[in-house]
């Protein structure tokens, strides 16, 4: 299973101009392919700088370094200083703190991660090195089929099927590296069951102390839904029925290739309980991701890989995802398939459009959540995708090619695997 990680770290002041120009040459690198993340544990992974939280001086510039990344926290960030290099004392020498010695320099990030408040993956069971082998597989399978004859193509499902697993076995013999034994990955596994068994095990725990709470809860209830609604009539209208104006580059770094990738950050309401509610409609959140991190989707939507949410210490809750398609398209199906988890989420951060008992309204308009959302989103310095010709989909069909060359197939089971092919 992939791991998130966000580190976020305040900038010196007199720094910040050639932290952003150290940020441009490194994201001019890994556009040329000399990314300093670890590639072979690194799914995705970004630089961006966040603004001052206030105008006052006082509040710093921060650095995230988000991560979704496999194996350990710890040797991960090992990896990082190890394949970053110098870059990444060019970075980090323009925080506050950045240690001199290389030992103290893991466990100074470290002590800069904060934990996601909800955090959703799109194939959990998948490490970056089987995507990228799984992706190369079905590249090869597709190349025998398509310089087949017509003679061949008659050829029943089963005899193209071993044919094709020999003529792999031979490019395997080019590409040592090349893995061809079935593997696990895909829903449903051993491993994402006994997650789901776990999940539903503290759940039965957790149920008497529920039963012995629920007396109370029906009385807080209706109040809580009293004050929350007392809040939602007293905010003023949200401002965002007009074009809004935003950062260009947010436009000219999108829609460029399979993948794109969004950075979003916005201020919760004033007030304990609006802080109360997010973060529990974010466990929840979190909660459903980890029930359904076998399925592939978020709240129906197929086309995220990862995504996550933070809530900072000065009340900002920063998003970050890593999805398919296009800006548009991503916010539609966020509109037309989660509208009421978008809204349980942000009806509880500053400008959101006009929000019912926390669960209605809200972004089903439209307009006004996509130009909230713009309004938000941030300029990403830094953005590296292990692989970013493959989909969601194409992840999930390359890895069901890989197993169909396993075991005995009879002529139907052949002729559905070769479909995927």
């Amino acid at each position: 299973m992939a791991r998130a990680l966000t580190v976020v770290t305040p900038v010196r002041d007199d720094r910040l101009e050639m932290l952003q120009g150290v940020l441009h040459t490194v994201s001019d690198e890994v556009d040329a392919g000399r990314a300093p993340f670890p590639r072979a544990t690194t799914h995705f992974a970004r630089w961006v700088l966040l603004p001052r939280a206030t105008p006052a001086a006082t509040a710093p510039v921060l650095l995230v370094l988000e991560a979704n990344h496999d194996g350990s926290q710890g040797g991960w960030l090992t990896e990082l200083g190890l394949s970053a290099g110098s870059r990444l004392d060019a970075i980090y020498g323009c925080c506050a703190g950045w240690p001199a010695e290389a030992a103290a320099q893991r466990a100074w990030l470290a002590a800069h991660t904060l934990p996601a408040a909800a955090f959703y993956q799109g194939y959990p069971d998948h490490t970056v090195q089987a995507v990228a082998n799984d992706r190369r597989l079905h590249q090869l399978a597709g190349q025998y089929l398509d310089q087949l004859g017509p003679a061949a193509r008659k050829r029943s499902a089963t005899e193209l099927r071993r044919g094709l697993r020999e003529w792999l076995q031979r490019a395997q013999e080019r590409e040592p590296g090349l893995a061809l034994a079935p593997s696990e990955h895909g829903p449903p596994t051993a491993g994402s069951a006994g997650r789901i068994g776990r999940i539903v095990g503290a759940l039965l725990l957790a149920l008497p102390l529920a039963l012995l709470a629920l007396p109370a809860l029906l009385v807080a209830a209706p109040l809580f839904l009293l004050r929350l609604r007392r809040l939602e009539r007293s905010e003023p209208p949200d401002v965002y029925h007009q074009p809004v104006r935003f950062d260009p580059q947010l436009t000219h770094e999108e829609d460029w290739q399979t993948q794109n990738q969004l950075t979003h950050l916005v201020t919760i309401k004033p007030g304990r309980l609006r802080m109360f509610v997010i973060t529990n409609v974010l466990r929840v959140v979190g909660l459903i991701a980890r029930l359904r991190d076998n399925v592939g989707d978020l709240g129906g939507i197929p086309s995220i890989h990862f995504a996550r949410w933070v809530i900072l210490p000065d009340r900002r809750v920063l998003f970050l995802s890593n999805f398919d398609g296009s800006w548009e398209s991503y916010l539609g199906d966020f509109i037309d398939r989660a509208a009421k988890g978008l809204t349980g989420i942000w009806s509880n951060t500053e400008g959101f459009p006009r929000t019912d008992f926390l669960l209605w309204k809200g972004a089903e308009d439209e307009e006004a959540f996509k130009n909230w959302t713009r309004k938000h989103q941030l300029h990403t310095q830094v953005w590296y995708s292990s692989c970013p010709d493959a989909s969601i989909p194409n992840v999930h069909g390359d890895a069901a090619v890989r197993r169909g060359l396993g075991g005995e197939l009879g002529e139907v089971e052949s002729q559905r695997w070769l479909e995927e092919v």
